[in-house]
């Protein structure tokens, strides 16, 4: 899992080369490790919903480190604003990360004056002074 990255939210075609598209990802982002890609899970039959997430395989968990760095500037991008890289994470690691985001929510809620965000897991929260 740490040589592993999902990418949610490339748009899934019909007779589509999931490779190419994250080749050109990949080159908007100004990386080209060896990689290898999958969509993950059982394509629907109204291709209008939400499209599979991507996992890449990469060469090294340096590569993979390397592209998350990178991702932040694909919001910022008009092709790939919609497009967001995270870690490979085990089902454990997937529900703490949500209970984490949901307790994130609240807080941003129940006190919008200061600042928070997520660090090793646990929610921070930092005076905005």
């Amino acid at each position: 899992r740490n040589k592993n990255d999902i990418v949610i939210g490339l748009k899934e075609d019909d007779g589509e080369i999931v490779g190419e598209k994250i080749e050109e990802l990949l080159e908007h982002l100004g990386t080209k490790p060896r990689n290898e890609c999958v969509r993950i899970g059982i394509r629907k039959k109204d291709v209008a919903e939400k499209p599979r997430p991507v996992k890449v395989s990469l060469a090294s968990s340096a590569h993979v480190s390397q592209l998350l760095r990178a991702a932040r500037s694909l919001r910022r991008s008009d092709s790939f604003k919609d497009v967001f890289v995270c870690p490979d994470r085990t089902v454990d690691e997937r529900k703490a990360r949500k209970e984490a985001v949901t307790e994130l929510q609240k807080r941003f809620v129940d006190d919008p004056n200061n600042k928070h965000y997520i660090r090793g897991g646990k929610v921070i929260t930092v005076s905005a002074d």
